[in-house]
């Protein structure tokens, strides 16, 4: 008995039309949504400049510039407290602890309507503000009277102190 071969599928019957998009086409689409992303986020931009003066030299600058997209919807939490010579939480306001983004602290310098005296001046130069990340009583940072700083935030609590009692700060969180 001998069998007859079927005949197998037609090779038009295996070609499956691609609609092919044109490059162009896509572009706009891709924008628009790459824009709409971007329009609908927060951002964030900062910039920093120092500048370091030598005695008889012409002044060296350094910067940094960096800008990029907020990930949460908060507003920035703006206010001035005072630290005491305990550890304690820095107060973030209405931001969720894990949505801190970006703290700038500005340990700020009293301000007299006359010149202090020396005893004065002594104390308020020891108004200096430590801080640190979560557990432990190591600070990481030191912030002098009159001086800003700033840093990204991560996933711990930020404590703060000072050696001088009743130290202004002024204190802005970002959002994550």
């Amino acid at each position: 008995m001998t069998t007859t071969p079927q005949p197998g599928p037609r090779p038009e019957d295996l070609i499956v039309p691609i609609r092919h998009t044109p490059i162009e086409e896509l572009r706009p689409q891709a924008k628009t949504a790459a824009r709409s992303a971007v329009q609908e986020s927060d951002r964030i931009t900062v910039k920093v400049q120092a500048y370091h003066e030598q005695f008889g030299e012409e002044a060296k600058a350094a910067q940094g510039t960096f800008a990029g997209l907020l990930e949460t919807k908060h507003q920035v939490y703006e206010r001035r407290q005072v630290v005491e010579e305990d550890w304690v939480a820095l107060d973030v306001g209405w931001i969720p602890e894990g949505d801190v983004g970006y703290v700038l602290l500005e340990n700020r310098k009293p301000i007299y309507s006359t010149v202090p005296g020396d005893e004065v001046a002594e104390e308020d130069a020891r108004r200096i503000i430590y801080v640190r990340l979560g557990g432990g009583t190591v600070p990481g940072w030191v912030v002098r009277p009159g001086r800003v700083f700033m840093a990204e935030a991560g996933a711990d609590t930020i404590y703060v102190r000072s050696d001088v009692g009743g130290t202004r700060l002024g204190v802005t969180i970002f959002p994550r």
